[in-house]
């Protein structure tokens, strides 16, 4: 299976970085939040990568909690990536990522120095952990013991 990932960043270098670490994915490149809706909208993703601040545009972290409350995207794995942090940025890095985990990211990744290994590893790890659970739930309903439970729930 090719995974479908949405990236929503501004910054060329961040691009790049994502495209080199996921060349076996089918990426969507977009840079606004409102471009990101839509393509939400229009395409099924497995991964959402999201910048972790959008210079020229709308809350990123608004984003994510709209993307967990919307039925179509509410599971899909959400990661936040931004590599060249500034003193400011690592100054607060502790408060942001406590936030984004608070609104259902799966993963927050800052990188001083570019790890193409690391970055890709980071990503396919939040991915395949997604994908693995969503495959044993599902292997899970065949089961005769989950099936017989539906039925009873569904009976009342």
């Amino acid at each position: 299976m090719l995974a479908r990932v949405l990236v929503l960043q501004e910054k060329e270098e961040n691009i790049r970085n994502i495209a080199e670490c996921l060349p076996d994915c089918n990426i969507t490149i977009v840079d606004t939040v409102n471009q990101a809706y839509s393509a939400l909208q229009s395409q099924n993703f497995n991964l959402i990568i999201s910048a972790v601040h959008l210079e020229y545009d709308e809350s990123v972290f608004a984003f994510l909690e709209e993307c967990k409350r919307h039925p179509k995207s509410k599971e899909i794995p959400f990661v936040f990536y931004c590599a060249r942090t500034s003193t400011f940025a690592r100054s607060v890095r502790h408060g942001l990522e406590i936030a984004a985990g608070v609104l259902g990211a799966d993963r927050y990744i800052t990188m001083e120095k570019y790890d193409m290994q690391k970055l890709r590893s980071e990503i396919l790890k939040v991915l395949f952990r997604k994908t693995a659970m969503n495959d044993q739930i599902t292997s899970m309903k065949s089961t005769p013991i989950i099936e017989a439970m539906d039925k009873t729930w569904a009976t009342g």
